[in-house]
């Protein structure tokens, strides 16, 4: 495939979607992904490191973590077909939009149509 496509159009080809969730299925990835999950585990804090605050180099591992399982969250994803409109992904309705003045639901609605 030479094309590049985002995650909505990925989403939007069942062909795509199949392989996807077929190579996820494999014992293969299964086991690459339970290795992937088991590494990313917090066991230890960092070092000493002169001038930076312990805090500050957990805080950063932290975030290296969550953002390998956000990673691994958006591969399940992909093998997903898109939610219909006005559903998020979570099957949760946009109701949490009624509070926010009419500008802001407007631009929240447009910016979410440029993403796909």
């Amino acid at each position: 495939m030479s094309e590049k496509l985002n995650e909505t159009q990925f989403r939007d080809n069942a062909e795509l979607r199949a392989q996807l969730a077929k190579l996820l299925e494999s014992p293969v990835m299964q086991q690459a992904i339970r290795i992937i999950e088991d590494d990313a585990r917090p066991r230890k804090t960092h070092g000493v490191v002169p001038g930076v605050h312990v805090d500050t180099l957990n805080s950063q591992q932290l975030n290296r973590i969550i953002g390998l399982h956000r990673t691994l969250d958006s591969l399940v994803r992909l093998a997903t077909p898109n939610p219909p409109p006005g559903v998020l992904d979570g099957g949760e309705e946009e109701e949490f939009l009624h509070g926010l003045p009419e500008i802001m639901q407007t631009a929240l609605r447009e910016q979410r149509k440029q993403k796909s």
